[in-house]
């Protein structure tokens, strides 16, 4: 499998505070760019995060440049060496044992598992995505949780027991 992140020249992270509005830019090496956006939602803006709309940005470029990668490069390349192997395949003079023959197949045989692999890794990344979005979005509700409790005691974690108020 191919390393897909040695294809991306840059990478850039933009994030605007006051919007909660967090963007990552991804440059490949053909000069085409993919983008991630993450929005904090509306009920989420007490516990808005740089890091966590950059994670959840980051996550949807790679998933843009995947499905981009697929659509401007395998699918050409693919289109095209079938196309080819279509044309040897009908010449009167094609022997399916000629070493070109091999090649070709073989050629073709490596871009289509490389599309399934691609298309697998679109998946996983989807599903980590919703993953970590569910297990953030659990995060908060306990912190809010404990928060209200922590108003409705009047608990305060810094202050000292009262038993302890004589020592120096």
């Amino acid at each position: 499998m191919i390393n897909m992140a040695d294809y991306i020249k840059e990478t850039n992270y933009l994030y605007d505070p006051d919007s909660g509005i967090a963007q990552v830019i991804l440059t490949d090496c053909h000069g085409r760019l993919y983008s991630g956006i993450a929005i904090c939602a509306e009920q989420d803006n007490d516990m808005k995060a740089e890091y966590t709309g950059y994670t959840i940005a980051e996550k949807r470029a790679w998933i843009s440049f995947y499905k981009g990668w697929l659509r401007n490069e395998i699918k050409p390349q693919l289109r095209a060496l079938k196309q080819l192997y279509y044309s040897m395949n009908r010449s009167k003079n094609y022997y399916d044992g000629h070493y070109e023959a091999y090649m070709l197949r073989r050629a073709v045989f490596r871009l289509e598992q490389q599309w399934t692999d691609i298309e697998n890794d679109i998946s996983r990344m989807q599903l980590d995505l919703r993953d970590y979005i569910d297990n953030k979005d659990k995060l908060y509700k306990a912190i809010r949780a404990k928060r209200i409790l922590e108003e409705e005691v009047d608990f305060d974690p810094y202050e000292a027991p009262e038993a302890l108020d004589d020592v120096d």
